[in-house]
C-alpha cells in the first residue's frame, strides 16, 4: 500500500481498516473529522516526533513593554528557555550569544598563551567558572509561558532591561503541522489511534440499537466494540507515552 499522505487517505484508510465497504461502518463525515482532529492533538501532545526545536526572533514594541509579554504563536508547543541578552545589547549579535561577556572570557583566556588554554580539562574549568558566574550573578532570563494563553512573560524590569526595537530569541519546540509535512499522517501510531477512534464513535452511534433484533434474527453488540476500543485505547495510550513522550524535565516553559 502506498504511504499515506494526507487527511482524506487516512480517512479511507481506517474506513477500510475496519471493514469498508464490504461492511458499512456507522460514523459520518463530520464525526471522521472530529475524531481524526482528537487523534492528531493528542499525537501532537504526547509524541516527541510530533514538534521540533525552533528559534522564534521577536522584536521588542511599545505593546510588550506596556503588557509585560511577549505573543507566541499557537504552533508553539513549548517554550524552553530565552536566549540571555543585556540592556546594552543591540540585539542579534549585540552583546550576547557569540559575543558575550562569557565568551569575552575565553577568548581573553586563551589568548594568555598556548600553555593556558590547550587541554580539554583547561576548557572544563573554565566552563565551570563561567557556570558559577551565571548563578551568582543570575544571568538566566526568568520565564513563564502556557500555550493556550500564547504568552511569555519575562520576569524582568521591562523599563530598564529592554527597549523599543531590541530583538530577542526564544528557543521553542513547535508543532509539526500535517498539512505541510504530510508524512505525520503515515505514522504508525497515529494511525492506530485514529482507528480506535472510530471503532469507539462507531459503537457509540450502535449503542441506540443494542438489544434491537435485525433481520435474519441478528442482535448488534455495540458494548463489547466499546469496550474493545476502550481498552485499545488505553493500551495505546500507554504504548505511545513510554516510547514516545519527551521527559518531564525537558520541558522549561
Amino acid at each position: 500500500m502506498a504511504a499515506i499522505r494526507s487527511r482524506q487517505a487516512l480517512i479511507q484508510y481506517v474506513l477500510r481498516r475496519l471493514g469498508h465497504p464490504v461492511i458499512e461502518v456507522n460514523v459520518e463525515t463530520a464525526q471522521l473529522e472530529d475524531r481524526l482532529d482528537d487523534a492528531i492533538q493528542y499525537f501532537q501532545e504526547y509524541n516527541s516526533d510530533a514538534t521540533i526545536k525552533t528559534y522564534l526572533k521577536h522584536q521588542i514594541t511599545e505593546d510588550d513593554i506596556t503588557n509585560r509579554y511577549i505573543p507566541i504563536p499557537e504552533t508553539i508547543a513549548y517554550v524552553e528557555s530565552l536566549i540571555p541578552f543585556s540592556q546594552n545589547s543591540e540585539g542579534l549579535g549585540g552583546g550576547d550569544g557569540l559575543f558575550s561577556s562569557e565568551n569575552e572570557v575565553v577568548d581573553y583566556l586563551a589568548s594568555l598563551g598556548a600553555a593556558s588554554y590547550t587541554t580539554m580539562t583547561d576548557y572544563v574549568m573554565i566552563q565551570q567558572y563561567l557556570s558559577l558566574m551565571e548563578m551568582i550573578f543570575g544571568r538566566e532570563e526568568h520565564i513563564r509561558y502556557n500555550r493556550h494563553m500564547g504568552r511569555l512573560y519575562l520576569d524582568i524590569n521591562w523599563k530598564e532591561e529592554v527597549r523599543v526595537g531590541q530583538y530577542i530569541v526564544v528557543c521553542a519546540e513547535a508543532f509539526v503541522s500535517p498539512e505541510e509535512h504530510t508524512r505525520v499522517y503515515n505514522d504508525r501510531y497515529l494511525k492506530d489511534y485514529f482507528t480506535e477512534l472510530v471503532r469507539l464513535q462507531w459503537a457509540t452511534n450502535l449503542s441506540k440499537f443494542e438489544g434491537v433484533s435485525l433481520p435474519g434474527g441478528i442482535t448488534i453488540n455495540s458494548q463489547r466494540m466499546y469496550d474493545e476500543a476502550r481498552e485499545n485505547l488505553e493500551r495505546l495510550r500507554l504504548e505511545i507515552r513510554a516510547a514516545c513522550e519527551l521527559p518531564i524535565d525537558f520541558i522549561i516553559g
